[in-house]
């Protein structure tokens, strides 16, 4: 070979190597896409878990996460269905109500399910030795069970007075805006009884009066609740939560959900749930209800249907069984 043929074949060698690499996984490894995730504001636990997950996406994965934050789910939902944002935390009722475009979300949004969180469970609390031991017995009672800043809860409380006839026979009081002034209002005997799940500052009352009262539904007004409202599920609270609890008491609840835009694509949706569970040790720090979010339960009957990217990950757990692919089929007979 010739010395100018050769300088011609390493001109040629290192043209098609500038050609090649861009096409490889050298450059784009190097590319940091970046996303839009929605949440309450700053302070609130969804922040707290939306972050945490936004910075674990960005650890493992290498794309960034802009967490945007919003007064309410009514606020941010509707940009979720049109694609704005690519994913956030929110209840069943939420969506379940913005993916059918049921009040108050005006219009349908494009959601998918990536993920199955922690529960929420709703029933009645009230003092001991006042007489007040099932929902009956808040006849005449002064009852707060309005939140006004949970709809959720509100919705949760009017459905289950409504299933028991009770809604026009108690004296219905908005309860303030922080649980743990709600549970000093009860202390204080200002109110017979409140609605919400089981916080802990109810360990406030347990230390003054020795113990709290645990009011549920039964099994049978859950299932109707469940029935006509499928964003709810029958659940209990466990014996033993708080002194005064000593069995289980039948309740109604919903889950929390990670949900998705359901146009991104099968890859993305795949790498968000996989920067959760495999690092599910990581995310259980960055708040208590972190720690409920483990993979037993990330596969469940939530009202809307999963992302195929979030299946792809669940079926190589060996998670995804034969009844969540059925649960899966019928939400897809019903899309919109």
């Amino acid at each position: 070979m010739t010395k100018d043929s050769m300088k011609k074949a390493i001109v040629f060698s290192l043209a098609l190597l500038l050609v090649v690499l861009p096409l490889s996984g050298v450059s784009s490894a190097k590319e940091v896409k970046r996303i839009s995730a929605a949440s309450k504001p700053a302070g609130a636990y969804y922040y707290n878990l939306t972050a945490g997950l936004a910075n674990l996406i960005k650890k493992y994965e290498g794309i960034d996460v802009t967490v945007e934050t919003f007064a309410s789910p009514f606020a941010y939902m509707p940009l979720l269905g049109r694609g704005d944002i690519e994913f956030c935390l929110g209840v069943y009722v939420d969506a379940y109500q913005a993916y059918h475009g049921l009040n108050p979300f005006k219009e349908k949004s494009a959601l998918a399910a990536l993920a199955n969180g922690h529960e929420a469970q709703f029933c009645f609390w009230a003092l001991p030795n006042r007489g007040i031991n099932s929902i009956k017995d808040f006849e005449g009672k002064r009852l707060a069970w309005i939140n006004p800043v949970s709809t959720t809860t509100t919705q949760t409380a009017e459905y289950m007075l409504e299933m028991t006839g009770m809604k026009d026979k108690v004296i219905t009081i908005e309860r303030p805006k922080s649980f743990a002034a709600t549970v000093d209002l009860l202390k204080e005997k200002r109110i017979d009884g409140f609605a919400g799940p089981p916080g802990s500052r109810l360990k406030d009352v347990v230390a003054t009066y020795g113990s709290v009262v645990a009011i549920g539904v039964s099994k049978e007004v859950a299932n109707a609740v469940s029935e006509k409202y499928p964003y709810y599920y029958g659940s209990a609270v466990p014996a033993g939560m708080f002194k005064g609890v000593d069995k289980d008491v039948p309740c109604i609840a919903t889950g929390n959900l990670l949900i998705a835009h359901s146009g991104i694509s099968n890859d993305l949706a795949y790498r968000i749930v996989k920067s959760l569970y495999d690092h599910v040790d990581e995310f259980s720090k960055v708040h208590a209800y972190g720690k409920r979010w483990t993979l037993d339960r990330a596969v469940f009957k939530v009202p809307i249907p999963y992302h195929p990217g979030a299946i792809k990950y669940f079926k190589e757990k060996n998670i995804w069984s034969k009844e969540a692919q059925l649960i899966q089929d019928n939400l897809l007979k019903q899309k919109q």
